[in-house]
């Protein structure tokens, strides 16, 4: 299975002092290129999906909170995944502003938010963060270290820390968005593997 290519192809990544907005611009640009290569895409979601579904922890887990894809995000999960025979699969709905994400179970149809992505509908049972055995997280970038980029928004580093310790958190991204070295902040949570699609890996001292 292919993984991606180096850096988009093209784009050099920032100087390492940058700050967090010029490390942001220079990951869209380079997953804006990812997804404008339909084959590519294919290619690299479904060495995405396979390593996932093979895996371990994703195998023993009983539920497994994870994202719905969104515009040019890769997706992890593929249709023959949810359902599938394990884990069972757990999303999260936004609810407004500066709001927790709340954690539903992953029941479809979804409904639109205003911003455009997909979410469970109101009425989809919610999930106690005690039950979620293994997460995976969206971001722009990741570094070696387990530091993510995300939005800014904070959903995540907000969410993360009401998990329970033991449960792996995994970054999900292209290999081309996995650098030595992001900008962090001390609310910032950090990651113990990383899924692209040229493997998993263990972050070294994470858990």
């Amino acid at each position: 299975m292919r993984a991606s290519e180096p850096n988009g192809g093209a784009v050099a990544p920032p100087a390492p002092d940058a700050g967090k907005p010029a490390w942001r611009t220079w990951a869209q640009v380079v997953r804006r290129a990812w997804a404008a290569d339909p084959r590519r895409r294919a290619d690299d979601e479904a060495a995405l999906q396979a390593l996932l579904a093979a895996w371990d922890a994703w195998r023993r887990a009983r539920t497994a909170l994870a994202y719905v894809a969104f515009g040019d995000e890769p997706d992890p999960i593929a249709p023959w995944m949810r359902p599938g025979p394990a884990p069972t699969l757990a999303t999260t709905r936004t609810v407004g502003p500066g709001e927790p994400l709340q954690l539903r179970a992953w029941v479809e149809p979804f409904e639109r938010h205003p911003y455009g992505f997909l979410q469970p509908r109101p009425d989809a049972p919610p999930v106690a963060p005690g039950e979620i055995d293994l997460v995976l997280v969206p971001g722009l970038a990741f570094d070696a270290h387990g530091a993510r980029l995300g939005h800014g928004q904070g959903h995540y580093d907000r969410l993360l820390p009401t998990l329970p310790g033991h449960v792996p958190r995994v970054g999900v991204t292209l290999d081309a968005l996995v650098v030595e070295l992001l900008p962090t902040e001390p609310h910032d949570a950090p990651m113990t593997h990383l899924l692209t699609p040229g493997g998993i890996r263990a972050i070294a001292g994470a858990g």
